[in-house]
């Protein structure tokens, strides 16, 4: 019994020493830099090193997936270890833990790889770092698609905890924004350069692109602006993304408001009208515009009011502010496959006030709003962690005192 305690105690003094840097911002504030100097590589390779450092690894890596399924690393990082650099991609049907973490979605805590090996035919593990005896692998994943996986690896037996996982997520979540915001960047630059070639000569569709290009620019902005403080709460988030929407379009009417999927219920933490500060009391999903984005997670838009008046008289939609508005647009703030909420303006007199490009711009702004969200969540569950883990160790030591 004495061993067995002993050991216990020695692995949750292990937990609590690497839960004392789970929550350190500086090395994200670091990875930030990169992101908001447009230098995904360099974010990359300090996301791999910054994951090992705090991790204790001696290796880590980064792999993408491309078009054909197969992973491509993007960044290693093994100071002096021994590895195989031959191994730069891995195939659909290779046996290996970073492809089977990718395949299933789901992060794997391996603390014996060698167990793995033994496996034969059926065996996870492709050996890169020689002298890895244990490995922790997530994967990158962006509105439900797995972009790709993030690893670390150990020269001890059992090196990793659910802690560790929990930290790696962390990094999981900032690599998949990078990938993610660089291929909606190509998507973006590539149609804007199409619609150029074709409308060149047309002076309104000239205008629409330079005003689409400006409110792009104004999205990376308040992605820079989220950035600068990654521990901001919600209210500060909502306060951030309302005071930069401003620039891109008319927010004197606007409302951001939370879904809470245990509850079913909707918090509104934040609404203008007529540039005034609102209070709209929290209540359960009834059958408004709100509740319909958050249940089909696809956005509204209502260009006149006698066509917003035709969508409530329609079976299953309901009205309860006794106002109808001319124009009215909302879009959910998605993070994977799960809403978070929804963000909409609208205004009372003027119709055709919003159009298909403002949809897609007030999207790209409720997934900086979405990222950030769960930023602030990851923190408070983090110190929640850390917080257990205080009292687990302070617990272990009353029982070694007891003994």
């Amino acid at each position: 019994l004495q061993r067995i305690l002993e050991s216990y105690s020695h692995q949750v003094a292990i937990a609590i020493y690497r839960a004392s840097n789970m929550v350190a911002v500086e090395p994200l504030q670091e990875i930030y830099k990169y992101i908001n100097a447009r230098e995904p590589q360099k974010a990359f390779d300090k996301i791999v090193e910054t994951a090992a450092e705090m991790l204790d690894a001696d290796y880590a890596s980064l792999w993408v997936k491309n078009s054909s399924d197969e992973l491509n690393r993007r960044a290693i990082y093994h100071p002096g270890a021994k590895i195989n650099d031959k191994v730069k991609s891995l195939k659909p049907d290779k046996n290996s833990i970073n492809m089977d973490v990718c395949k299933n979605k789901r992060l794997l805590i391996i603390p014996d790889v060698s167990k793995e090996e033994k496996k034969g035919k059926k065996g996870r593990y492709n050996r890169i770092y020689k002298e890895a005896q244990s490995e922790v692998a997530i994967p990158l994943i962006y509105q439900g698609e797995c972009l790709g996986t993030i690893n670390a690896e150990s020269r001890h037996l059992g090196a990793f905890f659910e802690t560790d996982a929990i930290r790696l997520g962390v990094f999981a979540g900032q690599a998949a924004t990078i990938l993610k915001t660089e291929e909606n960047l190509k998507e973006l630059l590539k149609k804007q350069e199409e619609v150029h070639k074709a409308y060149e000569r047309q002076t309104m569709l000239n205008y629409r692109l330079e005003r689409r290009s400006g409110s792009l620019e104004a999205v990376m902005e308040i992605g820079q602006e989220l950035a600068t403080d990654i521990t901001r709460n919600e209210d500060e988030i909502l306060r951030v993304i309302h005071q930069e929407a401003s620039h891109i379009m008319d927010t004197q009417n606007m409302y951001i408001a939370l879904y809470d999927a245990k509850q079913d219920h909707l918090s509104f933490k934040l609404a203008y009208m007529d540039g005034e500060p609102l209070s709209i009391p929290n209540r359960p999903m009834k059958n408004g515009r709100t509740e319909w984005i958050i249940r089909n997670k696809k956005p509204l838009i209502t260009y006149t009011k006698a066509e917003a008046e035709r969508w409530y008289k329609e079976s299953g939609h309901g009205e309860y502010i006794n106002q109808t508005f001319a124009s009215w647009l909302g879009v959910p703030i998605m993070l994977e496959k799960k809403v978070l909420g929804v963000v909409a303006t609208y205004h009372k007199t003027d119709e055709f006030k919003y159009d298909p490009d403002h949809q897609k711009i007030l999207t790209l702004m409720a997934q900086q709003a979405a990222i950030s969200l769960e930023n602030a969540r990851l923190v408070r569950e983090l110190r929640r962690r850390i917080q257990e883990l205080d009292e687990l160790r302070n617990l272990s030591g009353d029982l070694s005192i007891t003994l």
